[in-house]
């Protein structure tokens, strides 16, 4: 199945929920186009980056919504699952179009290539989930199983912050990132959409000799006089990220990475019933990295955290061709 530049055809599957499946594919899609034919389908609703490459499909998928308390709005998640309309862009894809699927925790086209027999690799940090190997918090979970029905049986392939499996790498870590100056400045950068304005409020109050820059979906005016509130803007952010002291964010894996390989202080609050964030928080926590397991500890860490020497860089290997390379020789792409 070649098409009239004799390139074999790939689907590339992004998850719209967050924005780090959209900062990697920033990455991936352009290396893939030199070896294939590449379409794209995007499905979620809940991201805050521009999109710089064609999206071939456009579709809902099964997303979450994030709450304003530090983590999942499971009412309206529910009330907003169209699981007819998913059936419905399942079945009605074109997966036997192509000769390779790759889907970074894109349900659509991984289901629609496994009902149609159609080779499909899970190429996403979820990809860990599946290892024994990877940290994880204590207790039962069912998170771990909402994410292993999520996807169909497929091959694996994951990052994380260290390769814990064979089939494990570290991080892709974005060109952005890579050629940032670092600096210091006096401000800690803060990205929580899954807290509200007022707890943020109300932190940057209770600590007026620091200043924090927050970026945010729905910025507002404060009164409170070293918070500064800032509309999420990937170019803005990466700056800010280079020049700031520390990192208060959630516990997802890009932004934890980039600041990681920048040098930066970081602490993270996982979001509550998110699995992934759980284990990505258990593994930042056996790197020394301040966790606020609950929500009532937050300002304790925060007392903790701006007491840590600064962290050493961790100089992630820009690996991200070669395995894709290797990916698609494996499938007779290339």
């Amino acid at each position: 199945m070649k098409n009239s530049n004799n390139k074999k055809k790939v689907l590339y599957g992004i998850q719209g929920t967050g924005n780090g499946h959209l900062s990697r594919a920033r990455e991936i899609i352009p290396v893939l186009k030199k070896y294939a034919d590449v379409d794209v389908i995007l499905s979620g609703r809940e991201h805050h980056l521009n999109v710089e490459f064609d999206i071939t499909y456009q579709k809902k998928g099964l997303g979450f919504f994030l709450g304003k308390n530090g983590g999942i709005d499971f009412p309206k998640t529910i009330t907003h699952l169209e699981f007819a309309e998913f059936l419905k862009d399942v079945h009605s894809l074109p997966a036997s179009d192509y000769n390779l699927i790759i889907s970074d925790l894109e349900p659509v086209s991984a289901w629609s290539a496994y009902l149609k027999k159609v080779p499909v690799v899970l190429l996403s940090h979820h990809a860990i989930l599946y290892s024994p190997n990877i940290p994880r918090p204590e207790g039962l979970h069912y998170g771990k199983a909402v994410y292993k029905a999520y996807m169909p049986p497929m091959e694996k392939l994951g990052y994380h912050f260290k390769a814990y499996d064979d089939f494990i790498t570290t991080p892709i870590i974005r060109k952005d990132i890579r050629a940032q100056e670092i600096s210091e400045e006096n401000f800690y950068l803060v990205y929580l959409d899954s807290y509200g304005t007022d707890f943020i409020e109300e932190w940057a109050a209770k600590f007026p000799e620091e200043n924090f820059k927050v970026f945010t979906s729905n910025p507002i005016e404060t009164k409170v006089p070293n918070l500064s509130f800032n509309k999420s803007d990937a170019i803005k952010f990466t700056k800010a990220l280079a020049a700031c002291k520390g990192l208060i964010t959630g516990a997802g894996f890009e932004t934890p990475a980039e600041a990681l390989f920048l040098g930066k202080n970081l602490m993270v609050i996982p979001l509550q019933g998110q699995y992934e964030q759980l284990c990505n928080a258990k593994a930042l926590e056996e790197m020394n990295v301040p966790v606020v397991w609950k929500r009532e500890d937050f300002f304790k860490t925060f007392e903790y955290f701006k007491t840590l020497p600064k962290r050493e860089r961790i100089l992630y290997p820009d690996e991200t061709e070669e395995l894709l390379v290797k990916l698609l020789k494996k499938h007779d792409i290339i």
